[in-house]
C-alpha cells in the first residue's frame, strides 16, 4: 500500500489461485487502526474482493468476524492474506490468543498467499529485529513458517541495519534477510525464489555469519516498475499527446486552459528528456534555470496513471541531472493538487521562500498565462543529501 505506488500490490496480486482474489487486510499490529483499514481498501477495492479481519471491537467498528470460532472459516475462503504493520510482539501474542497461527498455517498449506509489510514481514520469520518494545530488540518466537530472522525498513531507519548486523554478529538471531522499503522478498513454500521491488533502487540482503564474520550479500533484485530512459530522437514528437492527455485530468478539476504542450523542437532543446514505456506512456523534461537542474514538465498518459511511472520518471529524472553534475532540482507547480506538490513532497522536495532571478522570472511568465488563477503554485527544491 505504498502511496502513488501499487507495484507490489499488483505482483501479490498476481500470484493469487483466482482472479478477481478474495483478498483480506489483517490490521492486528496497529490495533486494528481504522484508517489503516480505509487505506487498504482504497488501494485494494477495484482490483479485487477485499475484505479485514478485525479483533478488537471499537464501537465504530465491530469486529470481523464477530466470533472467534467463525475465524477458520472466514481465512480459508482467502486467496490472500495481507498482514499489516504495527507492534510485532501484540500481534503475535493475540494470534495465539485466538488461534490464529494455526489457521494461517492451514490456509497457506491450501494455497493461500500469506504476505504484508513491516509486522506483516517480520511475522512469518523465527525471529526478527523489531521495535515493539520502545528501542531496537531481538523478537523470538515467531510464526517460524520460515526460518532464519528476518529486518524491514533496512534503508529506511538509521538504527535497523547496523543493529540488525549486531545482533546476527554477537548471535543473538540467527541469520535472515533484511528488505530495503519497496522490497519483497518471494517464498514459493519455504523457498526464496526471487526478490522484487517497486523502487528501482531498492533491494534485499542474505545477513549470515561465516567464520565468526558477518556477511551482506545483496540479492539479484527485479524492478517491478519501468525503467525511465533518455528520450530518443523519434520518440519525441509522441511526447505533447501524452502531455495533452494528462492535462485533460486537470481540466476535469477545473485547472483550465493550461498552456498548450511543448513542442518536440523545445523537447530537443532542453538539457534532457526521459521517457517511461515502450511507445512512452510518460516523460520528464528538465532544463537549467540559473546553472540548476529544472524539472519544467512531468506528464504521464491518464490510462497509466497510478503504476508508478511518474515516480520512476521523477527518480530517474533528479538521478541522470545528479550524473551531469546538478546537485538540486526545482519545479513549479500546483499546491493544491494530490499528484502534484504532495507527490513531489514525498519525494523529497520543499518549497521554497527565496526565489533566483530565473525563477522569479518563470513565475512571472506564469502569471502571464494565468496559472495563477487556477491555483496556488509553489516552488520547489530537492537537494542531494
Amino acid at each position: 500500500m505504498e502511496p502513488d505506488n501499487p507495484l507490489l500490490d499488483d505482483f501479490v496480486l498476481s500470484l493469487a489461485r483466482r482472479s478477481p482474489a478474495r483478498v483480506c487486510f489483517v490490521p492486528t499490529a496497529s490495533g486494528d487502526f481504522a484508517a489503516y483499514i480505509t487505506r487498504f481498501y482504497r488501494a485494494f477495492s477495484r482490483k479485487c474482493l477485499a475484505t479485514d479481519l478485525t479483533l478488537f471491537s471499537a464501537g465504530s467498528l465491530p469486529r470481523q468476524p464477530a466470533h472467534t470460532a467463525d475465524l477458520p472459516a472466514f481465512l480459508g475462503e482467502q486467496d490472500v492474506i495481507y498482514v499489516g504493520g504495527g507492534s510485532t510482539a501484540n500481534l503475535r501474542a493475540l494470534w495465539r490468543a485466538h488461534g490464529i497461527d494455526r489457521m494461517l498455517r492451514d490456509a497457506w498449506s491450501a494455497g493461500a498467499v500469506l504476505c504484508g509489510v513491516s509486522a506483516g514481514m517480520l511475522c512469518w520469520f523465527q525471529s526478527s529485529i523489531t521495535d515493539s518494545f520502545g528501542g531496537p530488540a531481538p523478537l523470538h518466537d515467531g510464526l517460524a513458517f520460515l526460518e532464519g530472522s528476518a529486518c524491514p525498513h533496512y534503508d529506511g531507519e538509521a538504527w535497523r541495519r547496523p543493529t540488525y548486523h549486531r545482533l546476527v554478529a554477537s548471535g543473538e538471531l540467527p541469520g535472515g534477510y533484511a528488505a530495503d522499503d519497496g522490497a519483497a522478498l518471494h517464498f514459493t513454500g519455504t523457498s526464496l525464489v526471487g526478490v522484487v521491488s517497486s523502487r528501482p533502487e531498492a533491494s534485499a540482503y542474505r545477513v549470515t555469519l561465516h567464520d565468526g564474520q558477518l556477511v551482506e550479500e545483496r540479492l539479484p533484485t527485479r524492478f517491478l516498475g519501468a525503467i525511465a530512459r533518455r528520450a530518443t530522437a523519434a520518440e519525441l514528437p509522441l511526447l505533447p499527446a501524452v502531455e495533452a492527455a494528462a492535462d485533460e485530468r486537470f481540466a476535469a478539476m477545473g485547472y483550465a486552459p493550461l498552456p498548450p504542450p511543448g513542442s518536440s523542437e523545445t523537447l530537443a532543446a532542453a538539457l534532457f528528456v526521459l521517457v517511461a514505456g515502450e511507445p512512452p506512456v510518460g516523460f520528464a523534461r528538465v532544463e537549467v534555470v540559473d546553472g540548476i537542474a529544472h524539472l519544467e514538465q512531468l506528464s504521464v498518459h491518464p490510462v497509466h496513471q497510478g503504476r508508478g511511472f511518474g515516480a520512476a520518471l521523477l527518480e530517474g529524472a533528479f538521478q541522470e541531472a545528479q550524473r551531469l553534475g546538478y546537485s538540486e532540482m526545482t519545479l513549479v507547480t500546483f499546491a493544491d493538487v494530490p499528484w502534484n506538490a504532495p507527490f513531489y513532497a514525498r519525494h523529497g522536495f520543499r518549497e521554497l521562500d527565496v526565489l533566483t532571478l530565473g525563477l522569479e522570472a518563470l513565475r512571472a511568465k506564469e502569471r502571464s498565462l494565468g496559472l495563477d488563477a487556477m491555483g496556488r503554485r509553489v516552488v520547489m527544491k530537492r537537494t542531494t543529501p
